[in-house]
């Protein structure tokens, strides 16, 4: 009954205990198992009750050690991995270290032969000048200089404008063998029929009343607004302006509202555009070419929205010196219709073709004579070939019967 009962308290003492990882616990067990110890040692005959707690002690003790032991070998075993990661970490460090200065050696090396490069650079540039200078002086076998090296990210410097006065090319169009004939023609049937040039064109539009100042001015306004506009229409655009307040006058367009000069021709073609490049060209006279009309055809191209062709019409109206003949659209056309200009895609080639081989007396005259005559006759669609005295020999005739 005795036995039982210690076996109880012994059982129960060892499942109410706390974990083994305490330390509190640690401290109570090694006093327990000393006590216990010493009580069995002390008494020789020791009931069977101490005797069984004395094994049950020691046991635990045992287990207890071995455990301790597992622990500090674990312990052990962090430590040393620990130390070897550390001393991976100071070999990273040093082999990096190695490398940077290997690198810093290197790139050293590197800058040295750079340097060096560019003394002989220098050299080659300083024998390069010697070289020009023995050949100015006419020394015998100095080397032509290096060319120096293309700069990148720089465009070269545009070319300076051509003015149009200068031909782009050196043509050699022979004239028309009946060129003479054709132009009779044409002056014959544009005296039965009046065309709207001679109504409403550029020559007709500046007030011969008002000062050569004003009558230029006039004339290079007429000739901005005929671009891409029938002679009607800017014939009513420039009476619109002589109508206003400010008037066709240099000062009277400077001090025009914006709004108020888009108004006036607003029938024309590109009028927005027509409208900001006639102010610009007013205030660039008035800064540049003291109020007055350029008189040349380098000033007049130099003008916001004016051409090659306005500035000869300009010339040619308002100054009465024929630099060149105007081609517009009628003009360019008949004379590739009448195989006056070879391969001529653009009113400038035909210009300068037709100006290669037409005598300078017929300059001036050429360009209202055609014009009214495409206006009348040789229209763009549908030309009356019928009614035209060049439908013989014309080679874009369509007439029946014609001939070569």
């Amino acid at each position: 009954m005795a036995a039982a009962a210690a076996r109880q308290r012994c059982s129960s003492s060892s499942s109410a205990r706390p974990s083994p990882t305490s330390s509190s616990h640690v401290k109570m067990e090694e006093s327990n198992l000393d006590g216990v110890e010493t009580k069995g040692k002390e008494g020789g005959n020791a009931s069977g009750l101490d005797q069984f707690a004395f094994k049950q002690v020691k046991g635990e003790r045992g287990r207890r050690r071995k455990r301790d032991a597992v622990e500090v070998g674990y312990e052990i075993d962090v430590a040393a991995q620990y130390s070897q990661k550390e001393e991976d970490k100071a070999n990273v460090k040093e082999d990096r270290r190695s490398v940077e200065v290997s690198s810093t050696s290197s790139s050293s090396q590197n800058m040295g032969e750079r340097r060096g490069g560019k003394r002989k650079t220098k050299e080659k540039e300083e024998s390069d000048e010697s070289n020009v200078v023995k050949r100015e002086e006419g020394g015998m076998g100095a080397m032509p200089p290096s060319t120096p090296p293309r700069k990148r990210g720089k465009t070269p410097s545009a070319s300076p404008k051509r003015s149009p006065l200068v031909p782009s090319r050196k043509w050699n169009i022979k004239p028309h063998p009946r060129w003479r004939e054709i132009l009779e023609n044409i002056e014959k049937m544009r005296e039965k029929n009046d065309a709207p040039v001679d109504k409403f064109g550029t020559e007709a539009l500046p007030d011969a009343s008002s000062s050569r100042d004003v009558f230029a001015f006039q004339a290079l306004i007429s000739a901005m607004l005929s671009a891409q506009t029938k002679d009607p229409v800017v014939a009513e655009a420039v009476a619109n302006l002589k109508q206003s307040e400010e008037g066709l006058t240099m000062d009277g367009i400077a001090k025009m509202d914006e709004k108020k000069l888009d108004a006036c021709i607003a029938k024309v073609g590109f009028h927005n555009n027509k409208t900001k490049y006639i102010k610009k060209a007013v205030v660039m006279m008035k800064e540049k070419y003291g109020g007055k009309v350029p008189n040349t055809v380098d000033g007049l191209c130099s003008l916001p929205g004016v051409g090659p062709k306005m500035a000869f019409l300009v010339m040619n109206v308002a100054f009465d010196d024929v630099q060149g003949i105007c081609v517009d659209t009628h003009v360019h056309r008949i004379c590739d219709r009448l195989r006056w200009t070879k391969n001529a895609k653009t009113p400038e080639m035909t210009r300068e073709q037709l100006e290669s081989w037409l005598p300078k007396d017929r300059w001036k005259m050429i360009n209202p004579l055609l014009v009214g005559f495409g206006q009348t006759i040789c229209t763009p669609i549908g030309p009356k070939c019928d009614r035209c005295l060049l439908s013989s020999f014309c080679p874009s005739s369509t007439a029946k019967g014609k001939g070569r």
